[in-house]
Parts: structure tokens; C-alpha cells; sequence
């Protein structure tokens, strides 16, 4: 049902060729009776997914979502903190219990989301794909997992006499750490709330079976060695010694000064400038914490979506993750908590040294 950050549609959801923003924050979740099987999918989803519910923000589609379900009188209904658990009693033999989270991961320019029409260039390639012709929901937590969580509703709602009893679960803080879960809450405060005889969760795995994880396992590791990204070690070593010679030599840094394509874009960037500025980006300073908040985001996104980023230039974003990471390193080699962007570049600095020469 969903892909990443997408959920293909074949309903003609939208009215044009155009892609469409859906109404934030609806004052309550409903189902249309009358409606198909695929309209009112597609409708539970587009509500609930205009609610923002980063971790530790899911009340307020925790308390529709409540609402919803006790609409329906085939249900008992429950709550915990902020988790909803929703249950048949019609003396059946088995129990299924159907889970999802509520929360999504912090936002990254991914909200509010909206139906894309097909062809547009945020849908990623392998959903565009496979459904080259239907529109695609767009938005955090369209896969993890509110596509999910859309189903389970029109499940909750619809299922009026299952051949097996039925538990649905909306649970709280499950993409922070396992101590806040609301799940695991729930199973130690309330078991009989959650007792089956098969459970199933629905995390994104493209409509396949997977078992669950055992768990998780944590260390601290103290590793000794040049400092320097993970995945591009070399880097930390093959510029390590023109540091190392400037500190023989005496010379302590104090600023450092960036010039040229990557550090000028990480202040446009920053400051979401719609035409560039070149007397805001000159002299502008930029945190270290800054300057990897936004290597993390970009990084993150699709190429066609990097291209669309405010203040970036679209010709860039193909390259403009390395150069991040190699100013990165510059500075954590140099020792430095941030940098000054300057748009007087080494070709003026030469002209300047070849006149004193």
C-alpha cells in the first residue's frame, strides 16, 4: 500500500493535472458508509495524514482517532496515555491483534502533505514505476506508518462480525526510545487489554510477511584515530597531516573562513533565500551543529526533491552532500565550531598576492 515516504492511489483523486495540499489539522477523523472500499481508504488517509504527530506530539490525532473508534458500538474502547486500544467481544475462539504507531519521525520540509499528481518530481522512481499513472500521497509518515494506520481504522469500522476477534492498537512513541513505546506501556499496565493468540503489526514491508525483531542491543564504543565520517575515513587521513604541519609550524587556528559553492549554499540554505543574496551570505556565520543539520537533511532526501530545496541552486544538488561532508571534516580536523562564509573567493586572493609580488 505504500512506499517510503508514498502511497500510490488509482482512485482519480485529483481533480487536474496538478498536485494537491491537503487541509491541515481536520476537526475530526469520519468514514463515508456509502463510500467504496478504495474512496474511503483514501480519505482515512488523507485525514489523518494532516495531522501532525511527531513523537511526543501525537495527542491531538490520538484524541480523533479515539473519537473515531468510539463511534462504532461494535467496539470497546480504551485508553492509555496516549494509546488507543479498540476491541470486539463476540465470544469468538482466536484473537488477532492489529497494531500501529502513531508518531512519525521529525519533519524534514515533508509537511503538510499532499496527493502528487503522476509525473511529479517528488515521487520517488520506484513508486513512479510501478504506478505511472495514479496519483501518490506525499508527507512524513505516509509508509511509517500512517498508510497502516488507515487501514486498521477502516478495518476497526467496517469489521462488524469477523469470523475471529479483533484488538486494534494506536500506540504512542514508538520512533524514540523504547522506554516511552506505548505499546510496551500498555502490555505492562493493562495485559488483559491486549491478550491474542496472533499479533501483527503493520510496519511498511511492501504487503510482505516479516517476523519481529527480538529487540534491540545498545553499546558505547571508544574507537582511537583520526576523527573523521564514518563512511569516508580516508578523508580524516589523507588531510589529517596539512593540519598537523600548521600546528608544528606553530600556527593556531582561531576562524575559519569558507569560500567557493558549498559554504555560500549552506547559508542560502539556511536562511531559505528565494534569490540569493550575496551581501547576507558575505560574513555570515555558520555553526558546526548548523552545518550537519543540514548535510543530514539533504542527505536524506532524494535527488529529485534535494533539486526543489529553497536556496539551493538545482545544479548543485547532485554534488552538494560531499562538499558537505568534506566541510565537515575540514572543521572537526581544524577544531573549529563553526565557520564564516565569504563571498571574496581564493581567485581574488590571488590577484591580491600576484599585485604585492
Amino acid at each position: 500500500m505504500a512506499t517510503r515516504n508514498t502511497k500510490t492511489n488509482p482512485k482519480k483523486y485529483l481533480p487536474s493535472a496538478q498536485s494537491k495540499s491537503l487541509d491541515i489539522e481536520p476537526r475530526e477523523i469520519v468514514l463515508d458508509p456509502d463510500a467504496s472500499m478504495q474512496d474511503g481508504l483514501d480519505s482515512l488517509l488523507g485525514q489523518i495524514m494532516a495531522v501532525y504527530s511527531v513523537s511526543d506530539a501525537e495527542g491531538p490525532l490520538t484524541n480523533r482517532v479515539e473519537r473515531f473508534l468510539k463511534r462504532y458500538p461494535h467496539l470497546q474502547v480504551h485508553r492509555d496515555g496516549d494509546t488507543v486500544v479498540a476491541s470486539t467481544d463476540l465470544g469468538r475462539k482466536n484473537r488477532v491483534i492489529l497494531a500501529g504507531h502513531l508518531d512519525t519521525v521529525p519533519v524534514l520540509d515533508n509537511f503538510p502533505p499532499k496527493w502528487l499528481a503522476p509525473g511529479d518530481p517528488l515521487i520517488d522512481k520506484d513508486v513512479a514505476e510501478m504506478y505511472p499513472s495514479t496519483p501518490v500521497m506525499w508527507g512524513r509518515g505516509a509508509t511509517d506508518m500512517k498508510a497502516s494506520d488507515a487501514v486498521l481504522l477502516y478495518l476497526a469500522a467496517t469489521l462488524t462480525d469477523p469470523k475471529v476477534d479483533l484488538t486494534f492498537v494506536f500506540y504512542d512513541h514508538e520512533e524514540v526510545a523504547a522506554e516511552y513505546n506505548g505499546l510496551g506501556r500498555v502490555v505492562e499496565d493493562h495485559p488483559d487489554w491486549i491478550q491474542g493468540d496472533f499479533a501483527i503489526i503493520g510496519e511498511p514491508t511492501s504487503c510482505g510477511i516479516e517476523a519481529g525483531c527480538n529487540g534491540t542491543m545498545r553499546f558505547d564504543v571508544i574507537a582511537n584515530g583520526v576523527a573523521a565520517h564514518s563512511a569516508r575515513a580516508w578523508m580524516g587521513e589523507e588531510m589529517a597531516p596539512y593540519f598537523e604541519h600548521l600546528a608544528a609550524a606553530g600556527f593556531a587556528i582561531d576562524r575559519v573562513v569558507a569560500v567557493a559553492g558549498t559554504a555560500t549554499s549552506v547559508v542560502s540554505v539556511r536562511e531559505a533565500m528565494t534569490t540569493y543574496d550575496s551581501e547576507r551570505v558575505h560574513k555570515a556565520r555558520v555553526s558546526a551543529d548548523e552545518l550537519a543539520a543540514i548535510e543530514e537533511r539533504l542527505a536524506a532526501e532524494p535527488l529529485a526533491v534535494r533539486k526543489t530545496c529553497v536556496g539551493l541552486d538545482p545544479k548543485r544538488a547532485g554534488v552538494i552532500v560531499a562538499g558537505l561532508v568534506i566541510l565537515e571534516e575540514v572543521l572537526g580536523l581544524a577544531g573549529a565550531d563553526g565557520y564564516t562564509a565569504s563571498e571574496s573567493d581564493i581567485l581574488k586572493g590571488m590577484i591580491l598576492e600576484a599585485a604585492r609580488a
